[in-house]
């Protein structure tokens, strides 16, 4: 059985507010463990007090609903980033997955890293023989001859830095 997340956790102010909530339980419980158990006296500010300047890790301890409140925005802003990248990606993939026009992405080795359905259906090619094929060999010219590596627009773009516009291949 797994543990239901706290709805507070889903923003980044619940994600301090559960992480500061966390971390409170180290200093009440090293309050309770040396004045109850260890001392034999009441929990009073007086006798907090005490055992602070007693013993100064008390200090140390008492600043963990900081840091763990600190730790969890930073975990709860990584998430919210996260969501956000996941967002963009979908409306990316989305654009993509609807352009009538082949889409083909080449990565900086010149290997075909992203692809859109039209660009499987205008050249006949699944997924996989994406992968597995030569990506100079997959473009033609518009009369379908080879296209030369120095024709090539993927590679034009990573020799210059230069788009390649308006080229019908």
């Amino acid at each position: 059985m797994t543990a239901r997340p706290s709805p507070l956790a889903g923003t980044v102010r619940g994600a301090t507010l559960v992480g500061a909530g966390f971390g409170l339980c180290f200093p009440l419980a090293a309050w309770l463990i040396d004045l109850l158990a260890v001392r034999g006296l009441p929990l009073t500010p007086a006798n907090l007090w005490l055992i602070h300047l007693q013993n100064p890790l008390h200090w140390i301890i008492d600043s963990a609903p900081l840091v763990l409140g600190v730790f969890g925005r930073e975990l709860g802003q990584r998430r919210l980033a996260e969501a956000r990248l996941a967002e963009g990606e979908a409306r990316y993939r989305l654009a993509l997955n609807g352009l009538e026009a082949g889409l083909l992405v080449f990565d900086a080795a010149g290997r075909v890293s992203t692809h859109n359905p039209s660009a499987e259906r205008i050249l006949g090619l699944t997924a996989d023989q994406f992968a597995a094929r030569d990506p100079l060999a997959l473009l033609t010219r518009e009369d379908g001859s080879p296209l030369p590596a120095d024709e090539h627009p993927a590679l034009s773009v990573l020799r210059t830095g230069q788009p390649v516009l308006d080229r019908v291949l």
